[in-house]
């Protein structure tokens, strides 16, 4: 698809024509009272007819997840209101969601294992030792 001001305006109308009066999105949008422009993105839209159909069906639709992908992301520890797309404030670099937090708590994991493996390879001592039985074990050299 293309990509330009107009597919994104389009965009965005289209999806609030979800939750926006067609009178809210005249004034969003900036058209006048009488315009037929808002009765645009309302008719396809659907409004409630996408889930009244679902819901004959037996399929309940999560009200919450649908507009959670366009969501800004609040950040927990310094408030900076941050874009959806974001994973890490872009303030303070907390994590915004839980992926980016399992991957965080890895990463600082990784990082202590490497600094307590180069300590222990400083101790001549250990050093030593850990050759020795790499040898015993018959392991390629180090």
């Amino acid at each position: 698809k293309r990509v330009n001001p107009h597919a994104f305006r389009h965009a965005r109308a289209t999806h609030l024509a979800n939750f926006l009066t067609e009178a809210q999105m005249k004034e969003f949008f900036g058209w006048v009272q009488d315009s037929n422009m808002a009765s645009v993105y309302v008719h396809l839209s659907g409004r409630d007819v996408d889930r009244a159909i679902l819901k004959l069906y037996g399929i309940e639709m999560n009200e919450e997840d649908n507009g959670e992908l366009l969501k800004p992301k609040k950040c927990l520890r310094c408030g900076e209101t941050n874009p959806a797309t974001n994973q890490v404030c872009r303030r303070c670099f907390f994590p915004l969601d839980e992926r980016a937090e399992k991957l965080f708590e890895k990463e600082m994991k990784m990082e202590i294992i490497s600094q307590i493996m180069e300590n222990l390879w400083n101790d001549r001592e250990f050093r030593e030792f850990f050759l020795k039985k790499v040898r015993e074990v018959k392991l390629p050299s180090i």
